[in-house]
């Protein structure tokens, strides 16, 4: 069936699977009538925009110049409420007769063959392998790279180093595998800079009860501050888990704030009022992250405290009809923008951070010590990329054992096992690239050589 709604997305893909000689590409053109501005308009002194054309609306469909010339301009008339609907008929009276001349099949879809008539037999033969294929094909489930055959409670624990951040000791129920000089994860960093981090297998250790819930515990409080909106607050299952590897001293103190705010009745045990927080310790500065508003409010640096100026008032005043309660603005800092440190840093605009001020009655401070901050902002990366790299490994020991393939550096491999979709720095199209050169420059040498000994036998 054909509709003019589906006919634009048909057009479209019949011009998009036309041979191409070059990098370009087919794409139908569309005119609206009347066009929104007049003819020779850019020329004029005193380019002033003619009023809003009300409608009804033409339009006119230019096709690729691959097709007959009978076959690439269709117009509607000018009866149309909308452009939209314009170019819709358009597309379809454009598709009616390209099926009409014979240039689609029962199915509505292109005959590349008939455009490229030398073509039409290889066509045929890649319509009959295809014809082979079943529609669908049953597949394992994706392998899971944190799921172990630890029971009980045996933990695999790896000592996680990052210089100049604290370090930090990751349990999981698998043990991880040990990556060689130069295959560990590399962090860019706005403000550091290159970060190569440092994996230590401290082996199987085995948890208590209240060890692993206050290890739970902490992993939670780790991603709830950024990913809290993604996360259920009552589920501990997490397939690892993240705790301090050497003694976080601010940790006491942030632990001593919340049960001293919890007696304040404050309920939540992440956010603080920041009006509260202020009035209760004086206005601290040591505060890390704040966020501007409850509870799905932009998480920024903490820079300072600071006095209103008088315009400050005033603009508060006008938009709240109140004096604020405290008389102090929090002045703040935006996070870094990128979230993946797997990837380069493009250029130096990425540490330039706009910084705004916030008022203390809407905005929560967040109960965390400097150490969770960093944490929290550069384990997602980290997991990643030791999620990736534990696939892998496991392809290299079991898949490749015992073969030549086994000596493929892990670089590589991580490179053939990540599609460009996953938007990471490397993935498999560079190498589908050089592959697909080297079989071309071998066929083409190989037939070189066959015609040389051909010429050379004529000759003798």
């Amino acid at each position: 069936m054909l509709t003019p709604i589906q006919a634009v997305t048909h057009l479209n893909h019949f011009c998009a699977v036309l041979p191409s000689r070059g990098h370009t590409t087919h794409l139908p053109i569309y005119d609206i009538d009347p066009p929104d501005l007049p003819e020779g308009w850019h020329s004029l002194e005193q380019r002033i925009s003619p009023p809003p054309y009300p409608g009804p609306f033409g339009c006119t469909v230019t096709l690729p110049r691959l097709l007959p010339r009978e076959l690439r301009i269709f117009t509607v008339e000018r009866i149309y409420s909308s452009k939209r609907s314009a170019y819709r008929h358009a597309a379809f009276k454009a598709y009616l007769a390209l099926y009409h001349a014979n240039l689609l099949n029962d199915h509505l879809l292109p005959l590349t063959s008939i455009v490229e008539p030398d073509l039409e037999e290889e066509v045929k033969n890649l319509l009959k392998d295809v014809e082979k294929r079943s529609g669908m094909a049953l597949v394992t489930n994706q392998m899971n790279p944190w799921q172990g055959e630890m029971t009980g409670t045996a933990w695999a624990a790896t000592r996680i180093v990052i210089p100049g951040f604290a370090p930090v000791r990751m349990l999981t129920r698998v043990e991880l595998p040990s990556f060689a000089a130069g295959e560990a994860p590399v962090l860019h960093h706005p403000y550091k800079g290159r970060i190569d981090i440092e994996l230590h297998s401290q082996g199987v250790v085995h948890l208590t009860p209240s060890d692993l819930q206050a290890a739970q515990e902490s992993t939670r409080r780790l991603f709830w501050c950024l990913y809290g909106t993604r996360m259920d607050w009552n589920r501990l299952d997490f397939a690892y888990l993240l705790e301090p590897a050497e003694e976080d001293p601010e940790r006491h103190i942030w632990a001593a704030r919340q049960k001293q705010l919890r007696e304040l009745q404050e309920e939540d045990d992440i956010l603080a009022n920041a009006a509260t927080f202020g009035d209760t310790f004086s206005y601290p500065a040591d505060i890390n992250w704040v966020r501007d508003g409850y509870p799905y409010g932009k998480v920024y640096r903490f820079l300072r405290w600071a006095n209103p100026s008088k315009e400050e008032l005033e603009e508060f005043m006008t938009s709240r009809s109140r004096v604020p309660e405290t008389c102090k603005l929090i002045h703040v800092e935006e996070l870094p923008r990128r979230a993946n440190f797997l990837l380069p840093l493009e250029s130096a605009s990425e540490s330039l951070l706009k910084t705004r001020s916030l008022w203390p009655e809407f905005s929560r401070v967040l109960l965390l010590s400097r150490v969770q901050c960093d944490h929290a902002i550069l384990m997602p990366s980290i997991i990643r990329f030791i999620s990736v790299a534990s696939t892998v490994v496991s392809l290299r020991e079991t898949l490749f054992a015992g073969t030549q393939l086994y000596s493929i550096p892990l670089s590589l491999l991580i490179t053939a096992v990540t599609a460009p979709v996953a938007q990471d720095n490397v993935n498999y199209q560079r190498l589908e690239t050089l592959h697909q050169q080297t079989s071309d420059f071998t066929t083409n040498n190989t037939g070189w050589h066959k015609e040389t000994q051909t010429s050379q036998t004529h000759k003798t």
